[in-house]
């Protein structure tokens, strides 16, 4: 429940025992990094609540006739549980909690935690818009800088020389969400790293970035 308890960190005492006694009944999700769900994983379940590791949704409906990712939620995070066209890709081990529509309602009587609900759903449609502007920009070096501002600024922290990426990014992931080839993507990380805006510390990115410049 640690994860979950640090998700309603900022309710009240009494708010947070609320919260923490509907989850305890939930069914809880264990799944292995690399591992698939899809929709029919999630049968009745309204809701999910993502208490550790790093998942993707991504949709297989695209009339671009290619796979597009939907929403990229690491730990802490409240979700929507893939729809019929969509699955979800454990990007590390995941231990997630389905919330029922009964369950959800209750949760939703709470004032604290309807509030946190509706704050981090619409931080994750912003998240949405920005990736959908990403696809106007021409430039593909411009397209990978975007993304992993946008990244940085939900998942990133402060590094001693700026912000760092601890998601699983690979070369192809990262040319999923910017809507590019892997071949172009490695280019651009080349570039961006020539130009001194990021460094790749073992398998995390850093950005060479001023924090407060995410703000």
């Amino acid at each position: 429940m640690q994860m979950t308890s640090s998700m309603f960190s900022e309710l009240s005492g009494h708010e947070q025992a609320q919260a923490a006694a509907l989850l305890e009944d939930c069914a809880t999700q264990t799944i292995r990094a690399g591992s698939i769900r899809s929709s029919a994983a999630f049968e009745g379940t309204t809701f999910l609540f993502l208490e550790e590791g790093v998942v993707l949704v991504e949709s297989l409906s695209s009339p671009l006739n290619r796979v597009v990712i939907v929403s990229l939620a690491g730990s802490g995070t409240p979700l929507l549980p893939p729809a019929q066209a969509e699955r979800l890709i454990a990007l590390t081990d995941v231990l997630l909690k389905a919330i029922a529509p009964p369950t959800l309602s209750r949760l939703l009587r709470i004032p604290g935690v309807a509030a946190m609900l509706i704050e981090r759903l619409a931080e994750q449609l912003r998240e949405s818009h920005e990736s959908l502007s990403l696809e106007g920009a021409v430039h593909h070096v411009e397209r990978v800088r975007a993304k992993l501002l946008q990244l940085a600024r939900s998942h990133g922290r402060v590094a001693g020389d700026g912000v760092r990426l601890d998601l699983p990014l690979t070369h192809d992931l990262l040319a999923r969400t910017v809507g590019s080839t892997r071949a172009t993507v490695t280019r651009a990380l080349a570039e961006l790293r020539t130009e001194g805006f990021l460094r790749r510390d073992g398998r995390s990115f850093v950005l060479i970035i001023p924090p407060e410049s995410l703000a």
